[in-house]
C-alpha cells in the first residue's frame, strides 16, 4: 500500500494534481466511472467506444493521451494505434531505444 500511495503521490506531482484527486479519479475508474462519466461532454457526444489504458500498473513511465484519436484508438479500442498519435509515439520509442 505504501508503493501505491508513492507512485500516486509521482503522479499527482507531474500531472500539478494532490494525491487526493488521484486517488479519486483511480477509485472512479474502479468502480465503473469511465463508462458513466459526463465531464467531457464533447468527449462523450462523439466518441465511438471508451479507450481504455493498458499495461503494467507499475510501470515507472506513463503515456497519456489527449483524446482517443478518431482514426485510430476510436475506431479500435487501443490507444494509440492506426493514426498519427500511434506512430509519432512509436517513432519516439524507437529512436530512444
Amino acid at each position: 500500500m505504501h508503493q501505491q500511495g508513492y507512485r500516486q503521490q509521482a503522479i499527482a506531482d507531474s500531472l500539478g494534481l494532490t494525491q487526493g484527486a488521484v486517488s479519486q479519479v483511480i477509485a472512479h475508474a474502479k468502480a465503473g466511472g469511465i463508462e458513466t462519466c459526463t465531464r467531457c461532454p464533447a468527449l462523450v457526444a462523439n466518441r465511438q467506444r471508451i479507450v481504455r489504458g493498458y499495461g503494467d500498473p507499475r510501470a515507472r513511465l506513463m503515456v497519456v493521451g489527449e483524446a482517443p484519436g478518431y482514426r485510430g484508438a476510436d475506431r479500435s479500442g487501443v490507444p494509440f494505434t492506426g493514426d498519427r498519435s500511434g506512430r509519432r509515439l512509436q517513432a519516439l520509442l524507437i529512436a530512444l531505444g
